[in-house]
């Protein structure tokens, strides 16, 4: 069940009324600064980023507390997935003010994108603080708790989030993952239902068939997966996981099926090299387990070792009764 980050920046609009200024007695610095600020933001929007950043950092010299234009320059590193860069930006953002919720959950978003978790939760605590009706800082907070294995924390966060705007898709998906994870399957049924209400697409079907299987409900399973690949064929996890369906459909068949299609998608996908393997020993095709293991072995050997002795049970020595 895959887990989803939203990678999106904000900038923010600016007019004199951000500085508290009249536009009859604004000072020359200021006025200037904002010139080049909203020269530097026109040519972010079409894509010419050296020449934002150099009018970016000409607002900063004419008005050196100006973090909107250190954000603006964050942002634009970031767009260019220059992360260590624009993380030396936001810190400068938040630096010189502490009252905008903006600059924080930009600053979370590149913490994150440099490893940096404990202090990108920090910035998103403090944006929710700010603004506590902030759905997206829930959800990047929730991201990161559930990352860091701390389900009850990303439950809580996600429960914020949709209480603030229940019509993204993604916080319903990640709810579901986050209640699967607690093994709260009624739940996380719920929530994945739900999400398919709002834009269906082949990640919650699948979702949905993964949760219908650990429910042993393989009927309900192998129509979501089915329906998944009716949006999404190409997709080998898709097919993976209802080969495992029919397996424990008792089909075997139809889970050699979809292992090899797993594999026609993804050639080095070494769970269903076992699985084929497996199910070729179960049908007594040992030359065909064997060949399944051959082909295993250069991808993942432990998974390969498995298979070995699974394909040689009879063979190994029990030394214990030596």
């Amino acid at each position: 069940m895959k887990n989803t980050r939203k990678l999106f920046f904000l900038l923010i609009l600016l007019n004199l009324t951000c500085f508290g200024q009249n536009a009859a007695n604004i000072p020359p610095n200021l006025k200037e600064a904002l010139d080049f600020y909203e020269l530097a933001d026109n040519q972010f929007q079409k894509g010419f980023y050296a020449e934002s950043i150099e009018n970016y950092n000409l607002a900063i010299k004419s008005y050196p507390n100006f973090p909107e234009a250190f954000n603006g320059i964050c942002v634009v590193y970031a767009k260019q997935n220059k992360y260590s860069e624009a993380l030396k930006y936001c810190k400068e953002a938040v630096k010189i003010t502490q009252d905008n919720p903006i600059l924080y959950y930009n600053l979370g978003r590149v913490s994150d994108e440099n490893g940096l978790r404990q202090q990108a939760i920090a910035a998103f605590n403090q944006a929710v603080k700010l603004k506590p009706d902030y759905d997206d800082a829930y959800f990047n907070l929730a991201t990161d708790y559930f990352d860091l294995g701390d389900f009850e924390a990303a439950r809580e966060n996600l429960e914020n989030a949709i209480k603030f705007n229940s019509n993204d898709v993604d916080y319903h998906i990640l709810l579901s993952n986050t209640h699967y994870k607690l093994k709260n399957y009624d739940k996380s049924l719920e929530s994945i239902q739900n999400a398919i209400q709002i834009k269906p697409n082949s990640l919650c079907y699948g979702n949905l068939g993964v949760i219908y299987l650990t429910k042993k409900d393989y009927a309900k399973a192998i129509d979501s997966f089915n329906q998944a690949l009716l949006l999404d064929q190409s997709r080998p996890d898709f097919h993976y996981w209802l080969g495992l369906t029919y397996f424990f459909a008792k089909n075997d068949n139809k889970a050699i099926e979809q292992f090899e299609k797993a594999i026609y998608y993804k050639s080095d996908y070494a769970e269903a090299y076992q699985e084929l393997g497996f199910l070729y020993l179960k049908k007594n095709k040992k030359d065909e387990a064997l060949l399944q293991y051959h082909r295993l072995k250069n991808i993942d050997e432990d998974l390969a070792k498995v298979l070995f002795n699974q394909i040689y049970a009879d063979k190994i020595l029990d030394v214990s009764k030596r």
